[in-house]
């Protein structure tokens, strides 16, 4: 996952969002931060499916809770990412994960972030934390 081309990168990422320990987590962390958006994309997208499927096979716990934090930190960083498609891919992450240290920061970032409104309110709403209702009620509008 360490190569320095960005199609290879991706290709790795790709394979590694179906295993099924934290081995991957450290190398996906550090694609996060990558100089190419694409592979900024595939790795938040690798934490959606890591997310997704802790939640319906695991109830959560296919990451460590520490593990799980960490994930959650880098994506929220992402948040605040130059390109839209790598702060949405963040959101859906975020939902995906469905920490309650999210919360916040997907409030703000609706507020702030017309374009990733509609992943902001989803992952707000997956989440389900009563904190978000009123941005989530404010999106009816």
């Amino acid at each position: 996952m360490d190569d320095p081309d960005p199609d290879v990168a991706r290709e790795a990422i790709s394979a590694v969002r179906w295993f099924t320990d934290e081995r991957p987590v450290g190398g996906l962390l550090r694609r996060l931060g990558d100089d190419d958006p694409t592979v900024r994309v595939a790795a938040a997208d690798a934490f959606v499916e890591l997310g997704a499927r802790a939640a319906h096979y695991h109830d959560g716990d296919e990451l460590s809770a520490e593990t799980r934090t960490r994930v959650v930190r880098a994506l929220l960083d992402r948040l605040d990412d130059e390109n839209a498609a790598v702060r949405r891919t963040a959101m859906e992450a975020l939902g995906s994960q469905a920490h309650p240290e999210s919360v916040m920061p997907l409030c703000a970032a609706y507020d702030d972030d017309e374009a990733c409104r509609p992943a902001a309110v989803d992952a707000l709403g997956r989440i389900g934390d009563p904190r978000a209702i009123p941005t989530v009620v404010a999106a009816l509008d």
